[in-house]
């Protein structure tokens, strides 16, 4: 959901609506930056010091993309930064035009259609602290706005409180780049995980060909053109195949999957990516991540070495290829329950194997709960809540390895 310095009080006063004209009039600032804005309702004061912390926090952004670039053997590439004459980065102070209580609902849309019509800079991303006194965006801790290669983009997350934080951060500017979630490993930042520290070779290789990471204005681009064949069945999974090309010349292709409800969030999760050299190119995946009929649609995102994007849908039908459901047994109850409820399955449904198997969390906490056998097979849980349940036999937990977080009525 993922390094820059703010501006002193004193210098604040010297951003406000009246100069931003001039400054966006600057030809320079056509260039791939990341630009800052405070933004804050009409009825609460400025704070420095979450300026100061917005600062710091941009720029340990910045310092992890770098690290995780290096560290995926591309160099210490990063995104820019908008900057004065002084090298110092550019705080945008902007005033909301309603109070604090106007905001607390509808908050990234409201916040939002404030700002697009006056930062619409080509190439610019704008990340935007909000200074709500609920310290939440709609009950959430951010989200991104305009994130296609041709519109605004931005992300927005609270200026202070639990949100605020790197990984957020972090996780939140990749949409800006065009990067979907990634739950394949719990501790890479496109994912929900409580740890999440890595950029994923996937994203890394992304990112090497984005124009943001190579300060370098957008080519003329000529789309690539993707076409898809019908799915099969294959050993491991379901085989997809690509014919895609591209005369700016090939760089990456990455395979996006409609959730399953299984999945903790409701958006596209990458499977699975493919390194580029060509102008046209049959790319293969053979994905385990088709596991129900709902997910009727793929989508296969492309950029060329020069950082021009494609991004395609493409509807599917899984269900002749799928083998014959199989279904566990839940002998105590109330977990039955809860694990339904978690899936969005109704009150009597059966419940699919295939789909407990790719659950990551689990909330289970006051439901009167006495055996947690069955959850042995819940082998992708990374966070469980069994907090408030009679439960004395926690074996069953010792060999999920993917979990990271248990809350239990002892913690």
């Amino acid at each position: 959901m993922r390094k820059t310095s703010f501006f002193t009080p004193t210098l604040l006063i010297f951003f406000t609506l009246v100069f931003l004209p001039n400054a966006f009039a600057q030809g320079a600032l056509f260039q791939p930056r990341v630009s800052l804005i405070y933004f804050l309702p009409k009825d609460r004061p400025v704070r420095p010091d979450r300026i100061t912390a917005l600062q710091a926090l941009i720029q340990d952004t910045q310092v992890f993309y770098a690290d995780e670039m290096e560290r995926h053997g591309f160099g210490r590439k990063t995104f820019t930064l908008e900057t004065d004459r002084k090298g110092e980065p550019v705080a945008h102070q902007i005033r909301g035009k309603f109070n604090d209580a106007y905001y607390h609902q509808q908050t990234i849309n409201k916040v939002w259609k404030e700002l697009r019509n006056t930062f619409n800079t080509p190439q610019r991303i704008y990340f935007v602290a909000i200074d709500i006194s609920t310290e939440r965006l709609d009950g959430r801790c951010g989200g991104a706005k305009g994130y296609s290669e041709r519109r605004v983009k931005g992300f927005l997350m609270p200026a202070s409180g639990p949100c605020f934080n790197h990984s957020l951060a972090a996780h939140e500017l990749g949409h800006a780049f065009a990067l979907e979630h990634d739950f394949r490993d719990p501790a890479y930042i496109r994912s929900y995980g409580w740890n999440r520290h890595q950029l994923s070779k996937c994203a890394a290789e992304w990112l090497d060909a984005h124009v943001f990471f190579n300060n370098a204005s957008a080519q003329v681009n000529r789309n690539a053109t993707i076409q898809t064949l019908s799915p099969t069945e294959a050993p491991n999974g379901i085989r997809l195949r690509f014919e895609v090309a591209d005369a700016e010349g090939l760089h990456q292709a990455l395979l996006y999957l409609k959730p399953t409800p299984a999945d903790p969030a409701n958006d596209y999760k990458l499977d699975g990516c493919r390194l580029l050299d060509a102008k046209s190119d049959m790319i293969e995946f053979v994905t385990s991540g088709l596991v129900d009929p709902s997910q009727d649609e793929v989508t296969l995102q492309v950029i060329d070495k020069h950082g021009g994007m494609t991004r395609q849908k493409f509807p599917i039908n899984i269900a002749p290829i799928l083998p014959p459901p199989k279904f566990v047994s839940i002998p105590d109850r109330n977990l039955a329950a809860a694990i339904r409820k978690a899936l969005g399955l109704d009150r009597n449904a059966r419940i699919p194997e295939r789909v407990i198997q790719r659950l990551t969390e689990l909330e289970l906490q006051g439901n009167q709960i006495n055996d947690i056998t069955p959850l042995t097979n819940f082998t992708q849980l990374t966070l469980l809540t069994i907090r408030d349940n009679p439960i004395s036999d926690f074996t069953p937990l010792a060999n999920l390895n993917q979990l990271v977080g248990i809350k239990n009525s002892e913690q």
